[in-house]
C-alpha cells in the first residue's frame, strides 16, 4: 500500500510540475502568424519587403524564445534563422473599457498596433530587450497587430499585457480580455 501512495505522490509531483511548466495547459489558436523570408538584409523594420517565400501558422501564445532558429512550443524549429519578418495578426475582446499595458521582448525591432494605431515601435536592430507601453482601448473587438524583424543573430518574441496588473501572455485569455482569430 506505501508503494502505491508513493508512487501516485511521485505522479502527482510530476504532472504539477508539467502544469507550472506550462505543457499542459491548453490555450486555443487565435494568431495568425505570416513568417515572410526576406531576399537580402533586413536593415530595420521600415526595410521593403522582398519575399523569397511565406508560410502562415496558427500559435496559442505569443512567445518565440530567444535563439538562433524561430522556435514555438507547438511547432519546435520553424526554419527561419535570420532575415525574415513576422506579421502577426488576433483580435482581442474586452469586456469593459481598460487600460492595457504591454511589455513586448524582442530581438530585433517590432511595432504593435491596435485598430490600426501604432502603440509603441522598436525599428532598430537591438539585443533580446522589452519595450513596455500601454493603451486606453473601449469595451468590445479590436484589431491587435504586431510586425517583428530578424536580421542577423540571436532571436526572440515575447509578448505580454497586463490589466489592473493582471499579467498573461499574449494568447492567454483573462477575466478582462479574450482573443479570437480575425
Amino acid at each position: 500500500m506505501k508503494k502505491y501512495i508513493f508512487l501516485l505522490f511521485i505522479l502527482f509531483l510530476w504532472g504539477y510540475v508539467l502544469y507550472k511548466a506550462g505543457y499542459l495547459t491548453h490555450h486555443d489558436k487565435n494568431i495568425i502568424v505570416k513568417i515572410i523570408k526576406q531576399r537580402g538584409k533586413i536593415k530595420d523594420l521600415d526595410t521593403p519587403i522582398k519575399q523569397i517565400y511565406a508560410k502562415k501558422i496558427e500559435i496559442d501564445t505569443l512567445k518565440f524564445p530567444v535563439k538562433r532558429v524561430l522556435w514555438h512550443h507547438i511547432y519546435g524549429d520553424l526554419g527561419a534563422i535570420n532575415n525574415f519578418f513576422l506579421d502577426i495578426n488576433t483580435d482581442i475582446i474586452l469586456k469593459k473599457d481598460a487600460n492595457i499595458s504591454f511589455a513586448i521582448g524582442s530581438d530585433d525591432g517590432f511595432r504593435l498596433s491596435i485598430d490600426s494605431k501604432e502603440v509603441c515601435s522598436h525599428i532598430k536592430n537591438r539585443a533580446f530587450a522589452y519595450t513596455k507601453c500601454s493603451k486606453k482601448v473601449k469595451k468590445g473587438r479590436h484589431k491587435l497587430h504586431i510586425f517583428y524583424y530578424q536580421g542577423y543573430g540571436p532571436m526572440g518574441l515575447i509578448a505580454y499585457y497586463a490589466i489592473n496588473h493582471d499579467r498573461h501572455l499574449v494568447g492567454e485569455d483573462s477575466k478582462y480580455l479574450s482573443f479570437k482569430k480575425p
